[in-house]
């Protein structure tokens, strides 16, 4: 593709596909690191300006891995974080990290209406989806530093 928007609706649509989630998001950190929405589905504008900004890691971690939380009423966020989850109908989210260049760039979230397990066949799905979210990335941002060294 040569939008970026049209990755993200694709990456959007297979990870609702493979992993029968509810909804779903692709979030990059900004110049000034923080995580910020850049594509959602089915989640509402309240929610997305809600948890802006809200990472478990932080830009440029080194290897991190996949988070899971299986039930949102068992897990150790702030009041306000689980309440603006809760509010949305959410109740197990995974976070899954974008990696390009051996450094963290953003995340893909996966979020269900009622707890879920992960399951390793899921997992390994969504760490696939995740490489090439983030190849696509680094692709299309080497052809826009390339155009603009053009320019």
């Amino acid at each position: 593709s040569n939008a970026i928007e049209e990755v993200y609706e694709a990456t959007l649509d297979a990870i609702q596909g493979a992993l029968n989630c509810d909804r779903a998001s692709i979030l990059l950190f900004d110049e000034a690191g923080t995580m910020r929405f850049v594509a959602a589905r089915g989640l509402s504008e309240h929610y997305q300006r809600a948890v802006d900004g809200h990472s478990p890691w932080i830009t440029g971690a080194n290897e991190p891995e996949p988070i899971f939380v299986e039930n949102v009423d068992d897990a150790e966020f702030s009041r306000e974080l689980k309440e603006s989850i809760v509010g949305e109908g959410i109740a197990a989210l995974g976070f899954f990290p974008l990696v390009t260049e051996g450094r963290l760039i953003g995340k893909f979230m996966t979020y269900y209406d009622r707890p879920h397990r992960f399951a390793d066949s899921e997992i390994g799905m969504a760490l696939t989806i995740a490489r090439q979210l983030g190849f696509s990335i680094q692709r299309m941002r080497a052809e826009y530093a390339r155009r603009q060294a053009e320019e």
